[in-house]
């Protein structure tokens, strides 16, 4: 879903990506400021990093100077809200800021992603297409061109969180290159612990509906479930 990168931070991308997508918005930073103008980040799992342009300056941040941002991605035709978030890097014992987005805020359980990218290799086809902000390279025609090509592919990792619990990994990261997203490793168990107090009436949820915790339309629908009956108890 994410489909910015930004070309300073991440030069071998430059050929793959469309460069010039910069979108209006807002930020919210640590100490408070709130900082209207175009947008442009990238994050992955190590690394958190926007630009603003005022219209008079780019401005430079990383995750840990900034509270929130959000935009109207018109791209993807929506609003999309990215949340700076403390989270345990892999092999360390501490934990470092990095953006997650906000596929779904509920008071009781809530949905974010991060996605990072991976170069693969292409074979060429007789159809040009387009995916996630990626498209065709400009050789692609040229009957001496290359018949495979290196293109940088979107891979978004799924977590859960509750204000009890810290930032959970509900998927492994799952290419998004497609419009039916099935994602791996869905951790079936995790999000019926953390609705261990509910989890009859959501299991028969999910069955009446015929509901796939794998999609994220599905979970955002089981998510939403469950924070109702929550809510209903007050």
């Amino acid at each position: 879903m994410l489909i910015l990168v930004l070309v300073g931070f991440f030069a071998p991308a430059k050929a793959q990506i469309q460069d010039d997508l910069w979108f209006d918005g807002q930020v919210i930073l640590t100490d408070g400021q709130v900082v209207d103008g175009k947008l442009s980040y990238y994050s992955d799992r190590k690394t958190g990093l926007l630009q603003i342009n005022t219209g008079n300056k780019i401005l430079s941040f990383d995750a840990n100077q900034i509270v929130s941002f959000r935009f109207y991605d018109h791209e993807l035709q929506r609003h999309r809200r990215f949340y700076s978030l403390p989270y345990p890097l892999a092999g360390q014992n501490y934990d470092i800021m990095l953006f997650f987005e906000a596929n779904y805020e509920g008071p009781h359980i809530s949905l974010l992603s991060k996605t990072e990218f991976k170069t693969e290799i292409r074979n060429a086809n007789p159809h040009s297409y387009r995916y996630r902000g990626y498209y065709i390279p400009r050789w692609y025609n040229d009957p001496y061109s290359p018949r495979t090509y290196n293109i940088m592919v979107p891979y978004e990792t799924l977590y859960l969180v509750t204000p009890e619990s810290s930032i959970e990994d509900y998927s492994d990261a799952t290419p998004v290159v497609e419009q039916r997203i099935r994602y791996r490793k869905a951790d079936y168990d995790l999000l019926l612990e953390m609705m261990k107090d509910k989890r009859k009436a959501v299991e028969k949820f999910i069955e009446t509906n015929k509901l796939n915790h794998r999609e994220k339309t599905d979970l955002i629908k089981i998510m939403h479930y469950y924070n109702q009956l929550k809510s209903d108890e007050s």
